[in-house]
Order: C-alpha cells, then sequence, then structure tokens
C-alpha cells in the first residue's frame, strides 16, 4: 500500500478521514476491475472479525454464569443454556455500540494492539509463573499484576508523548491539488523516555515486570499453597509445565519410595 500511494497519500489528499480507512480503500481501488473480488475480500475480513467475536462472545458468557453467577446463585442446570444465549446476546449488544464509540478513537488497531499489549504482557507473566514455577503464592502475584498493569497502562496513556515517525510521502503524484499537513517540530528527546517507547514494548516490559516482582514477593512472603490448603503432600504435577511436572513426578515417586522402606522398617523391627 505504500508503494501504491506513496506519490499521492490518500489521507493528505482527503480521500480517506482515518488511517483505519486505508485498507479498505486500497482494496476497492485496485480490484474495482475485478467484478466481485472486492466484496470477497471484505467477506473474508468480516468472517475472521466474526468468528473471533463469536468466541469472545461464548467465553465470557461461559465465565459470568461459572464464576459470578453460580458462585453467588445456585442456578437450576437446565436453565443454563439458555443463560448462556442471553449472556452472549448481551455481550454481543455490548460489542455492538463499542463499534460506534470506536470511529471517535482515531487509529483504532493501534489503540487495539496498545490494550491487548498492555493487558496480555502481565497475564502472560502470571500464567508462566503458574506453570514454570511452584513457589509462586496469591499475594505475588496479585501484587505484580496489579503493578505491572498498572506501569504498562501508564506507558501506553501517559502523555504527553510525541508524535509517531511515518514514512515520508508525497502529493505529487495526485491528479489534483493537495497539500501535505505541516508537522510540528519537535524532537523526541523532549519527552519522556518511557512515553518514547513504540506500544510494541508494552507486552514484554509487563511480563519481565510480572515475572520478576511475582517471584520476588512469593520468595520473600512465603503463603501456604492451595495444595498444601487441601491437605495434599505435593502440588499436582499435571498443573505445570511438562519438564516441571517430570521433576514433580520422579520427586514424589522417590518421596513415596523412602516413605515405604522406612515403614517396611519399622515394621520389620
Amino acid at each position: 500500500m505504500y508503494a501504491v500511494y506513496k506519490d499521492c497519500d490518500p489521507l493528505a489528499s482527503q480521500s480517506i478521514s482515518a488511517m483505519d480507512q486505508l485498507m479498505p480503500y486500497y482494496v476497492v481501488d485496485v480490484m474495482k476491475s475485478v467484478p466481485g473480488l472486492a466484496g470477497l475480500f471484505v467477506a473474508g475480513i468480516f468472517s475472521a472479525s466474526l468468528s473471533t467475536i463469536s468466541a469472545a462472545c461464548n467465553a465470557l458468557a461461559a465465565v459470568t454464569l461459572s464464576d459470578y453467577v453460580g458462585r453467588w446463585f445456585k442456578v437450576n442446570p437446565s436453565y443454563v443454556p439458555w443463560l448462556t444465549k442471553l449472556a452472549a446476546c448481551f455481550f454481543g449488544l455490548v460489542f455492538l455500540a463499542l463499534a460506534f464509540v470506536a470511529e471517535h478513537l482515531g487509529g483504532v488497531l493501534q489503540a487495539a494492539l496498545t490494550i491487548f499489549g498492555a493487558v496480555g504482557g502481565p497475564l502472560l507473566g502470571i500464567f508462566t509463573l503458574g506453570m514454570f514455577t511452584t513457589y509462586a503464592n496469591e499475594m505475588g502475584v496479585s501484587v505484580a499484576l496489579l503493578s505491572g498493569m498498572a506501569m504498562t497502562l501508564w506507558i501506553s496513556f501517559g502523555g504527553p508523548r510525541p508524535s509517531p515517525v511515518k514514512l515520508p510521502v508525497s502529493v505529487e503524484g495526485c491528479p489534483f491539488n493537495a497539500t501535505l499537513p505541516t508537522p510540528s517540530p519537535s524532537q523526541p528527546s523532549d519527552y519522556f523516555y518511557l512515553y518514547r517507547i513504540s506500544y510494541m514494548w508494552t507486552s514484554p516490559i509487563g511480563f519481565i515486570w510480572v515475572l520478576v516482582v511475582g517471584s520476588v514477593i512469593s520468595l520473600v512472603w512465603k503463603q501456604q499453597q492451595p495444595w498444601q490448603k487441601a491437605g495434599q503432600t505435593h502440588p499436582d504435577p499435571a498443573l505445570f509445565t511438562p519438564p516441571l511436572a517430570n521433576r514433580l513426578r520422579a520427586k514424589n515417586e522417590k518421596k513415596s519410595g523412602i516413605q515405604m522402606d522406612n515403614h517396611q522398617n519399622a515394621q520389620n523391627s
């Protein structure tokens, strides 16, 4: 798209009003000579979007009923399918309302990637601590999650921040008169360092923050693990990543063998 429009920027020539419109504009412009091809492309985009949204609606409905409604209210099992459908319909209406709000958010794609990076990095850190370590506890992970999300959201939405650097474009190839907007002169060094970081880095920063903070707090502020509260002698190996699970199984088998030998020795004596 840049190679096609570098000499006649559609945004500068006012052919589009936002950068998010560049992809559909390109499709309609390039594929207009082939009947039906632009519609097929748009149908593919809609089908890909709807598959993601439908999965999100179903997941939100199931989590809401099982983790919230089912915890506070006793629901008849025969009502669960209907309640799930109603909850999915409710979340679908919420998504539909957000679609009308999205046109006022500017660059929706970058905003979505920014939010996913700010939230997804700390969440990935939590799952990594849970699957790859046995020392992580509830207090350490909770503090790491809250502080990590506060850090990534601050980096993502704090300001003032410099304007993003764009590739050079021109309007010399436009068939009509158009003028490029004059960029405001600014030096990136004039802004706070964290505000100059690309939104692509917020997810790794949140991930590393949760790993480090969660590990330190869990090791310093030790708590009773859930499997200890349940009266078990060891955690369930199936909850961990395969290398750690194999180590736990071998350790448990060795410990069980020692206990059996001690029991037999006690009986013999």
